[in-house]
């Protein structure tokens, strides 16, 4: 049996020798290649793309996971991902810690004027460096240019005395007058991506415009505004993004009752020296985390189309 096996064998083998072709099998080779490069092409993007999205999205779903938990639960090392018992009252318990109505009113609405503000003046002070010709034009952008380096940090003690001297530093105004004259957080950022937008739109249309007895104010918002729409989303989603997490400010200049959602989520996570424990268990400081990203994300998938032509156009990063 063994031999009839082994003749068999040398029996298939001689014949593949002799059969044997090199340059028929690296053609075969060749087309089997072009045939499987863009399916492996596939594999290889879908495989990057899925394990992107994994790191990205694990601690959202680990946050929402355990925001169902109970007490038990947290300490119950058999319980990971899967809880006993749905538990929505710490949302409740997040909603009524945080103060979640007031503060979302007093975000919301921060939030708005800055994007207002800075989407309309930001892009204003885009167009006047990328077409109109002043004296001091190349100055003043190296001054933008200069403000978009200087960390926000280093500003904040200066702006702080600046408004204290106006007797402003315990209100909205710090947080609110910036992003209406152009600045705040990151507007210098937004002037510069906004005047490198306007650069690329053909300076024809504003000569044709000209011609036709259209001054400056009409050109801008008839024909160089609507063509630098995904501009506008992409700026307003970063201030928007930018200004829902901020934290520095809303604790320097509002006081502890009325504060924006940032600091009142830091309430979760603050430690009572008197009891020894937090004042909020793990279930409830990520309820509380996922009542604050809800609305970013929410916005987010309405708004993702434009926002991604907006970042091919623009060039944003971050």
């Amino acid at each position: 049996m063994v031999s009839k096996a082994v003749n068999w064998i040398r029996t298939v083998y001689q014949q593949v020798e002799r059969d044997w072709d090199p340059a028929a099998f690296k053609e075969k080779m060749r087309l089997l290649w072009y045939k499987l490069k863009p399916f492996g092409k596939k594999v290889l993007l879908y495989f990057l793309l899925i394990d992107g999205a994994f790191v990205f999205l694990l601690p959202i779903l680990y946050m929402l996971i355990i925001s169902t938990f109970t007490a038990e639960d947290l300490l119950d090392p058999s319980v990971r991902w899967v809880p006993a018992h749905l538990h929505w009252q710490n949302y409740r318990d997040a909603f009524n810690m945080m103060k979640y109505q007031s503060s979302l009113s007093l975000t919301l609405l921060l939030t708005i004027v800055a994007i207002c503000g800075q989407t309309i003046f930001c892009s204003l002070a885009g167009y006047a460096l990328a077409r109109l010709n002043f004296p001091g034009k190349k100055w003043i952008f190296g001054a933008v240019l200069l403000v978009w380096v200087i960390p926000g940090q280093a500003m904040m003690l200066p702006n702080y005395v600046f408004f204290s001297k106006l007797q402003l530093h315990e209100s909205f105004w710090p947080m609110i007058l910036p992003e209406l004259l152009g600045n705040g957080l990151y507007g210098a950022l937004f002037v510069i991506v906004f005047r490198q937008v306007f650069l690329g739109i053909p300076k024809e249309l504003e000569d044709a415009a000209a011609i036709d007895g259209t001054g400056i104010l009409g050109t801008f918002t008839k024909i160089v505004a609507p063509l630098a729409s995904t501009a506008y989303v992409t700026v307003g989603l970063f201030s928007f993004v930018w200004h829902w997490n901020e934290f520095v400010r809303p604790s320097y200049y509002l006081t502890e009752d009325n504060q924006s959602l940032t600091y009142a989520l830091s309430y979760l996570f603050r430690y009572n020296p008197y009891t020894g424990k937090f004042n909020a268990n793990e279930a409830v400081q990520g309820a509380g985390m996922i009542l604050v990203m809800a609305p970013v994300i929410l916005i987010y998938v309405f708004v993702q189309r434009y926002f991604v032509q907006g970042v091919q156009m623009t060039g944003i990063k971050g």
